[in-house]
């Protein structure tokens, strides 16, 4: 048996040669992926602007190096995502999320961006007690941030010190009736946003709605040391200084920015319910 090659010859490219169509250089900092069918993923939003980021399909930090450490048999919870992926997981019964001490680092603004489902049985209200999703060294008495639902007055709250102590302006607002008022059903995926630059009003999104403006307010927000209890670290799921106001709810896209997002950027985001990141 003979073999036989093709009498074409094979010409080396003189040059460089061009980019295949649609391949284009992504702008510095900026997350570019593909799927498995070979089409460009979604770039996160703003990644330049994200002082910390956990996707919560672990608990390992993605930006921001302070990783969750699970908390009294916290866990996650496998394929339950917005789009499929694994999360993060609190019972509601004394779990809950936390880091080790680390600067906030946000100073005269910063967003705060987070996807949260309730496994409570309520389509209404996210019941339970006084609980926070998400803060940083925080106690009534000293400084820090957190927001979170009210269950029994049903509203959303935002609670932070611009300053060093209880006696310095803060950054408050709340929601009354987001629940009725806006349609938000608690067992489904909600992203909640909130939003504050110095000299500007803190602002509370759910979804892409504005759902709150408070009052405005200048100054630099506090990174949250508590030297007496808490730190300075970051907690998801309890109030940072009750550790019975836990949440029985999944977490996932846990987002720190060091700006304030407009309300195209948290479009962009919440990206027609898939999130930035599909």
């Amino acid at each position: 048996m003979s073999l036989t090659f093709p009498t074409t010859s094979l010409k080396k490219p003189s040059g460089i040669t061009a980019l295949p169509n649609q391949m284009k250089r992504p702008g510095f900092g900026t997350l570019y992926g593909f799927d498995a069918q070979g089409a460009t993923a979604t770039p996160v939003t703003r990644q330049d602007d994200l002082v910390h980021w956990w996707k919560g399909e672990d608990l390992t930090s993605t930006i921001g190096g302070a990783d969750f450490v699970a908390q009294n048999g916290a866990t996650t919870s496998s394929g339950a995502g917005v789009n499929g992926e694994d999360v993060l997981l609190l019972d509601g019964t004394d779990d809950w999320f936390q880091t080790a001490d680390v600067d906030a680092g946000v100073g005269t603004a910063f967003s705060v961006s987070f996807w949260v489902k309730s496994l409570d049985a309520s389509t209404t209200i996210y019941t339970g007690a006084f609980r926070s999703f998400f803060g940083w060294g925080h106690t009534n008495a000293n400084f820090g941030f957190k927001c979170g639902p009210h269950p029994s007055l049903q509203y959303f709250y935002v609670y932070g010190n611009i300053g060093n102590g209880a006696s310095d302006p803060k950054i408050y607002a709340r929601e009354i009736s987001f629940n009725t008022t806006h349609g938000i059903n608690p067992r489904d995926w909600t992203m909640w946003t909130v939003t504050w630059a110095s000299g500007n009003s803190p602002k509370i999104y759910a979804n892409t709605t504005l759902v709150e403006t408070g009052t405005a307010v200048s100054g630099t927000m506090a990174d949250g040391y508590d030297t007496a209890s808490e730190g300075s670290k970051f907690e998801l799921g309890r109030r940072l200084d009750t550790a019975s106001y836990v949440c029985n709810s999944l977490f996932q896209q846990i987002r720190l920015y060091g700006v304030e997002l407009s309300a195209s950027d948290i479009s962009d985001i919440y990206n027609s319910g898939n999130g930035d990141w599909s």
